[in-house]
């Protein structure tokens, strides 16, 4: 097989996106020649079309859904572990000679291959068996590439906020404000921010993503110093900033997979199950993982700032 023009579908969220980019370079790499195109939703392509191992990259949308049988494309593979009947659709309306996912219910329908994989592998691991199916290796580390022009931004943003220069910077986000479970209580980022305006070498922000801006600066309401409030920005320009950081605390949302991605050091609140499939994988990530397999919830400020303080002050 040397296909000529292949198409990635990935109808998922930014983290679900940064994970996977290093099967978007085992796919480049074991095709160097072809033309690799990627269908995203539009949240993500700011930071998709920055990926240079990508020829193209086309946000989701009906005009989109309508010319994909007017392209040849020689391989389709969907991204999506799970059952999608829209990428499954787009796959089938393609008519390419080889349509290959992941394992899943009513597949069959629309794919040529299917490869299989365990509920519980996380997902670097699902997409090292999807390259190793095609015969590619896959090295397991997300990475994305903000320019120069997002980095100089970043620096503009954070020079605007006044911030002491001389202690190590901290950002904080305690987002995924739609997932109640996989999202530490607010209240107890609270107790662990007091904690840490106490330790007198570090500098601590907050970190805003899109319609987040209230419920973040109600948790800094409550905290008796005042602490900078980083507005939404843009995906690559938000990757340039926290690539600037000594730590970000976060849940596990698309920023904690920003921070791996450009090799921030991470402390993460984790359920079972997210720490088993979603967890950054590098040595400098550390995770706190909750007894119950679907919440993070009870998780305790002593045990985080036990971890935290480890970290910070040793």
């Amino acid at each position: 097989m040397n296909p000529k023009n292949i198409l990635l579908i990935w109808i998922g969220r930014v983290g679900d996106f940064i994970v996977s980019t290093p099967f978007l370079a085992s796919v480049r790499q074991a095709f160097p020649e072809a033309h690799i195109t990627l269908l995203v939703r539009s949240t993500v392509s700011d930071l998709a079309n920055l990926d240079p191992n990508l020829n193209e990259c086309c946000a989701l949308s009906f005009s989109q859904f309508l010319s994909v049988p007017f392209k040849k494309f020689d391989l389709v593979i969907d991204l999506n572990p799970s059952y999608s009947r829209t990428s499954g659709f787009l796959s089938l309306l393609t008519h390419s000679p080889r349509r290959i996912s992941f394992q899943k219910k009513r597949g069959n329908l629309f794919y040529t291959d299917q490869v299989p994989f365990d509920e519980k592998d996380h997902m670097l691991e699902r997409y090292r068996k999807l390259a190793k199916y095609m015969g590619n290796s896959l090295e397991p580390f997300p990475q994305v590439y903000p320019l120069s022009s997002h980095r100089q931004e970043a620096g503009q943003i954070l020079s605007r906020l006044n911030l002491n220069k001389d202690r190590k910077l901290i950002g904080i986000h305690p987002g995924n404000f739609k997932k109640f479970d996989h999202r530490w209580p607010e209240e107890k980022f609270v107790e662990l921010t007091k904690k840490l305006t106490k330790v007198p070498q570090i500098q601590i922000l907050y970190l805003t993503g899109p319609g987040e801006e209230e419920p973040i600066r109600k948790i800094l309401e409550k905290i008796p110093v005042k602490i900078p409030q980083v507005p939404p920005t843009s995906l690559p320009v938000s990757a340039a900033l926290i690539k600037k950081l000594s730590l970000l605390i976060a849940n596990v949302t698309g920023t904690l997979h920003l921070a791996a991605a450009v090799g921030t050091p991470t402390l993460s609140f984790h359920s079972g199950y997210t720490y088993q499939i979603w967890r950054p994988l590098r040595e400098s990530h550390a995770a706190i993982v909750s007894k119950s397999w679907a919440s993070c919830r009870d998780i305790s400020v002593e045990e985080a700032w036990k971890k935290l303080y480890q970290i910070v002050v040793k």
